[in-house]
């Protein structure tokens, strides 16, 4: 038996009936895909949840930008103040050498011009200066004069020279080593005075305890050498 002898009736009715069945379901597929595209249409022109950003990419941008503005600024500023406070740094007053000290403090008629810095200074003291005689004034044929840090130091150099020189009296009979002091003031020590010679030539020497001076002058004799001593007053 071959295919052609099968009865018709029996192969068109379930053809009539898939036929049916494929259009119903085409049509609840084409229904289906309206429906979803709708929803989709819906949905793309709704907006998110939340609201738009707060903050957009330019807002972003110019805080940022701002933010290195502010930090340049501060920068400089800073730097402004560091070089203010390097231009106004004081510059240290040079302090005076002890040989410039040594000549504020030395008699009348003795400076730079007519002494100068020993090349033999004595011992312990801060400067030492050899000088010829006095401009403007006669007694003393040369003088040294030396300058010290403390009491102490200026009493034992003028020891040293007492125990150097041959010691004798000073005119009018006075005593020496002795100390001295001023008519206005004759409670008060000054400082102390030694008359003699000093390899065979008439020698004073005395200290200025208030300012630390040691002086030392030779001359012709002794009177002329203690008459110009009184003359400084």
């Amino acid at each position: 038996m071959t295919l052609s002898s099968v009865p018709r009736q029996l192969s068109d009715t379930p053809v009539r009936r898939t036929d049916r069945a494929r259009l119903v379901a085409g049509a609840i597929a084409l229904a289906a895909l309206a429906v979803l595209g709708a929803v989709g249409a819906t949905l793309a022109s709704s907006p998110a949840p939340g609201g738009p950003s707060a903050i957009s990419v330019e807002n972003v941008a110019t805080t940022t930008s701002s933010s290195a503005t502010t930090t340049s600024s501060t920068t400089s500023t800073s730097s402004t103040t560091s070089t203010t406070a390097s231009a106004t740094t004081s510059t240290p007053t040079p302090t005076a050498s002890p040989l410039d000290n040594l000549y504020r403090v030395m008699p009348p008629g003795y400076n730079a011009t007519s002494c100068g810095p020993s090349d033999d200074p004595t011992p312990r003291a801060l400067a030492t200066v050899d000088c010829g005689a006095p401009n403007g004034a006669t007694g003393p044929t040369n003088a040294r004069f030396s300058l010290f840090a403390d009491a102490n130091a200026l009493a034992s150099s003028f020891q040293d020279g007492v125990n150097a020189d041959a010691v004798s009296q000073c005119p009018g009979s006075i005593d020496s080593p002795r100390s001295w002091s001023y008519d206005a003031t004759p409670a008060f020590d000054a400082g102390s005075l030694v008359c003699g010679t000093h390899n065979n030539a008439p020698v004073l020497m005395w200290t200025k305890d208030d300012v630390l001076l040691l002086g030392q002058v030779q001359g012709p004799d002794l009177s002329t050498l203690y008459g110009w001593w009184l003359s400084l007053g």
